[in-house]
This record gives structure tokens, sequence and C-alpha cells, in this order.
């Protein structure tokens, strides 16, 4: 019998946070999923998603590396999968079986659990025209698997702002599932420290609602996200964590093609991954349709673009592990040459599409560098062990900071499996 009131304390309530409380609460273990944001309500709305995204509390742009790169994240109940493409790729499968966490079987758990799909249902005549050319320049794109339902989206194009239909997965609904075998959920608390004992975490502490709090556990785990779990870490006394931070950089190309626009689809509901392993990047369709979110990515170029014909390919890249989080939760990215020239790499060959496609040279411009899934700060094999265990008993990690290196690819799917597969390691334990 546990000598707390709970016997496990999750921090973090997006995918992993959520994959590993609602499963080990279907064990009927007590446990108490903290949460720093609130229940994101207003969803599809541009300027409602601004109370969720970090962003500054005054001007409401994104929060950067030390180096202004913006990396974009949420806090809220279902965390950044609120905001998220619905992607669901397999990610960094590799990299974590050759330490020893092998997940194949929780990815096809979760694949199955949650439906994803490949459908022709989700893309529109813009992403057709963009396989067809594409395929006749020797670029093959596919269809990205999703956390979709088809039969539910109406193709509105808003999934980074929420989805209003409920057609798009987030794992605000694995919230419910625990909250429903009795997990016990708080919202609006921001755990500074991990509590120790004897070598051993034995809860968390911090603040809520502007006051000091503290909470109990038997175990804890933190899935906080990549660029705040480190942060939490370094401040509990786990010193080399933060390091080898890496973020998925990205920078989007847009052009005008008369009678195409992306306003109609999911984001990113096709992707070309055949220059991932060989080049370092992948190519995926994406824009931004509020003008503000336009100047915020491109400035004056992408505000005073119009939206009708406004087509955009992104180039997603592996980048390597050259930043660190501080204990102050501040961090700082440097890109390397190689990730220049991934970045490059990819811009051209968007541009070379775009072009293809009927978009005038004059009509084509860049954004500025942007960033997704931060991650690396806690590495398997470096930080947490095969178990996800760090230096400190009873103390694990649950997140992207887990990830030995960049995937390059958006990673919810994998983090989902990692949840359930450290469900299982503390089950049996």
């Amino acid at each position: 019998m546990s000598v707390y009131e709970h016997d496990v304390i999750v921090v973090g309530a997006g995918a992993g946070g959520a994959s590993v409380a609602s499963e080990l609460a279907r064990r009927n273990l007590k446990v108490a999923l903290l949460e720093r944001g609130g229940r994101y309500r207003r969803r599809g709305r541009f300027w409602s998603s601004l109370e969720v995204y970090d962003v500054h509390p005054v001007t409401k742009m994104p929060t950067t590396s030390r180096e202004g790169i913006p990396v974009w994240r949420s806090f809220n109940t279902g965390g950044t999968t609120e905001v998220a493409c619905g992607n669901a790729v397999r990610a960094g499968v590799t990299e974590l079986a050759a330490e020893g966490l092998d997940i194949s079987l929780e990815l096809a758990e979760a694949e199955q659990e949650l439906g994803v799909v490949r459908s022709e249902r989700l893309i529109s005549e813009t992403s057709r025209q963009i396989i067809e050319t594409a395929g006749k320049l020797g670029h093959r794109f596919e269809l990205m698997p999703k956390l979709i339902d088809p039969d539910r989206c109406q193709m509105c194009g808003l999934c980074i702002w929420g989805c209003p239909h409920g057609a798009k997965w987030s794992a605000a609904r694995t919230v419910k599932v625990a909250c429903d075998h009795g997990a016990r959920l708080d919202l609006g608390v921001e755990v500074e420290q991990v509590l120790i004992s004897g070598g051993a975490a034995c809860g968390v502490r911090g603040r809520a609602g502007g006051q000091p709090f503290e909470m109990k556990a038997g175990k804890v785990i933190l899935a906080a996200g990549g660029l705040a779990t480190p942060a939490i870490l370094r401040r509990s006394g786990v010193e080399r964590a933060g390091q080898k931070l890496f973020i998925d950089p990205f920078i989007n190309t847009y052009g005008t093609i008369k009678g195409l626009d992306l306003a109609h689809e999911p984001s990113m509901a096709i992707a070309c991954t055949q220059h991932h392993e060989s080049d370092g990047f992948l190519l995926s369709p994406f824009a931004a349709h509020s003008r503000v979110l336009r100047f915020v990515e491109s400035g004056i170029r992408g505000f005073i673009a119009p939206k009708s014909g406004y087509v955009g390919l992104m180039a997603k890249i592996k980048d390597d592990s050259e930043g660190a989080v501080l204990p102050d939760g501040s961090y700082s990215k440097t890109l390397t040459s190689a990730d220049r020239a991934k970045l490059e790499a990819g811009r051209n060959l968007a541009t070379e599409i775009l072009r293809a496609m009927g978009a005038s040279r004059r009509s084509l411009f860049s954004s500025k560098i942007g960033a997704a899934h931060p991650g690396g700060g806690a590495a398997i094999g470096d930080i947490v062990d095969e178990r996800l265990e760090t230096s400190i008993s009873n103390l694990h990690v649950c997140d992207c900071s887990v990830l030995p290196r960049s995937p390059g690819l958006p990673p919810i799917l994998s983090l989902i499996a990692i949840g359930r597969r450290l469900s299982k390691i503390l089950a049996a334990t």
C-alpha cells in the first residue's frame, strides 16, 4: 500500500504525459496529472490560439531561443497536440531501439486504437497538383498518416489553431480517459522542482494559482516538454540535463499560383520523405492563413501576399544537437553549417516545385526559420536509461526530451507509444 496520497505524479498533459497517465490509471494506480495550462475551448481561431501558445503576454510574439529562433509550443490540456497538424508518423524508433527501448508493439497499438489514416479525402486539388508536378521532377509525395477522422473533417485548414469540428485527435481525449479511470487533473500548476528523499523522487513543488504548491507521490514522471522538462531536471540536481538540444527547424517557401491555395485541406496533408535519410529534410504543404501569423513568420512579404493562390511548402530538417536548456527555462540553440545547408536544400527544392506549378519568380519568398518539437535534453542512454529513469530513483521522463537525436519528423505518435511503454515498465515493478 502506498504511503503517499498518489502512486504517481505526471507533469504535463501532452502526448506523452496523457498517454502514460491514462494507462497507469487504467491499471488502478492513483495518478495525479499536473498541467501548466488550462483547457482550450475556443478552437479554430487565431486570436484565441494565442491564449495557449507560448507567446509574450504583451506583444503576443512567440518566445525564442537566445539566438532569436521561435519554437512553437503550447500549454493546455492536450499540450501541443491541440494545435499540431494531426500527423502520425513513426519517429525516432530505430534510435530508441538501439538504446534498449523497443516501442514497435506500442506504436501498432496506438495506430489501431486512435485510428491513424491515410485518406485521399483529406487532400485538396492543390496537393494533388503538388503530387503530380513533383512526381514529374522525380520527387515523390505521399499521403501523410493522420490522426484525423475524414468523415468529420470540414477541410477548413485550421488545424494549427485547434480543430473546431472535433475531427482531429488531441491528447485532451486521453486526459479524459485518465480522469474517467480515477486520475486527478490539476490545471494551472507550474512545477519547478522534483522533491527528493534518500536519492529517490518523492514528489514535486512549484506554484499553483500563484501560490506555493507541493505534492507527494511514490514516483514522478516528467512529461512537461522538450524545453520545460530539462529545466526541471537541472533545478532538481540532474546537472547534465538540458544538453544536446534539438528543435526540428523548418522554413516555409511560398508562391502565388492562380486557382490554387491550401485553405481547404488539413495542414501537411502530404509529405515528401525521400530526402529525409539522405539529405536530412522533408517537404510538406503548409500555409499560414492569418495575415498576422504570416507577418510573424515572413515579415511584410507574408502580410501582403494574397490569400487566394497562396501555396507554401515547408522544409523541416533533422538538426544537429547543438543547443542547451538552462535552469531558468531559457534555451540557446545554434544552427550549424550542416543545418543551414539542409534548410537551403529544402528551400531550393520547394522553389523548384512551386516554379514548375506556375508560381512566378517574383511571387516567391521564404519565411524566417522557425522550429517545433524540441527534444534531446534528457536523452536515453545519457540522462535516462532504457526504463526512462534518471539517476534519481523513481524519477522518469516521458516526452521528446528522451529522443537521442532529432528525428526531423512529427513525434506525436512515438510519444504516445513511449507513454504506453513506460506504463508497462512501471506496472511490472
